[in-house]
Parts: structure tokens; sequence; C-alpha cells
């Protein structure tokens, strides 16, 4: 969720909806983390110039506000999607399509509170998240297999089709995430 602050009242004047900064996308330092990506997508960004913006509750009317993405509602569950496929054409062309390989760092627990609008609502939850799944897709966007990574009791587990076995956190947390699960955790 974002809203669209005048700069002289302080008044919202717009409230949004968007998704996440894909991978690798706005200029984001190398290597990444999925902590950078979403403080890329809630960063104050300032909204200005001839056309751009017009607050209606102002004498005279600025053309000055700022612009920020906060979430308002944390799930029990969160997933978080890195979006690996990308179609580099004006025209919907599928067959210019990518895999984006771009390395995403991400940990064992995740707080979500540096992202999130301090609300009454928000304040007795906790915004702690622990990781307990992991999707990671191998192949291109031609061809590919997905594979899951699970923990359950504190172990790690592979799975793919018909095979399940133990695997060490470290090869989970170096893996190529597609998608990532977290679960909130006790306050």
């Amino acid at each position: 969720v974002t809203d669209t602050v005048c700069e002289v009242t302080g008044s919202v004047c717009c409230v949004h909806l968007c998704e996440l900064p894909t991978v690798g996308e706005r200029g984001l330092h190398k290597p990444l983390s999925v902590e950078a990506c979403l403080s890329e997508f809630t960063h104050t960004e300032t909204l200005g110039g001839a056309g751009v913006f017009r607050c209606e509750g102002c004498e005279g009317g600025s053309d000055t506000a700022s612009k920020r993405y906060l979430i308002t509602h944390l799930p029990l569950n969160l997933v978080i999607y890195l979006k690996r496929f990308q179609n580099n054409s004006r025209n919907n062309d599928f067959s210019r399509m990518q895999k984006n390989n771009t390395p995403v760092r991400f940990s064992d627990e995740l707080d979500m509170g540096p992202y999130c609008l301090d609300t009454p609502e928000m304040q007795p939850l906790s915004t702690v998240y622990s990781l307990y799944g992991v999707v990671e897709h191998i192949g291109s966007i031609y061809g590919g297999h997905y594979i899951a990574y699970i923990r359950l009791s504190n172990e790690w587990f592979y799975c793919s089709d018909a095979t399940v076995s133990r695997v060490d956190q470290h090869k989970v947390m170096s893996c190529q995430a597609y998608m990532l699960f977290y679960t909130r955790t006790v306050s």
C-alpha cells in the first residue's frame, strides 16, 4: 500500500497498491537481498515538476509531494515471490522472455517491521517471521524443474518429485530462491 502526501499540508491525497520491484530492477545494488528489495519497495519517492502532481487541498496548489509504499496488514504466513521471469518485449512477444538469475540473499528470520505502517492494529503483533520453505526453479524459461526445501522440527528436507532427503541448512540458504515461505513468530 502506498499513499501520496502533500508536502505543504501533510494530507494524504491518494492511496495505491503495487508489487515488489523485480529482481535486479531500478538499479538495486548487487548482491541483492530480500531486505534490499523490501527497502527499495518502501523507500520514499519525491514527486514534483509540472504536471506530475497537483494537490487540490492547498492554496495555490502544491506541485511537490512524496509517495511511499508501506504494508498495512501482515498475514500469519508470508509468501514472497521473486519475479524470476521477465518479458523484455514491448509487444508481449513471449519468445523474448528471459529468466533472471540474479542472486538474492534471504535469511532464516525476516523482520517486516521496517516495511509496515505503524498502526494500533499492528502494534500487538509480531513482525518477525521464520523461514519454513523455499521453492527453487532449476533451468531456463523454456524448460526446467521445481524443487522445494521444507523445514520440519528444525531439520531441512530437499523434495524433488518422489525424492525426499535431509539437507544442510547452508544448501537451502544458498539456493536460487523463486518463492520463500515464512510464518510469523509468537511475540
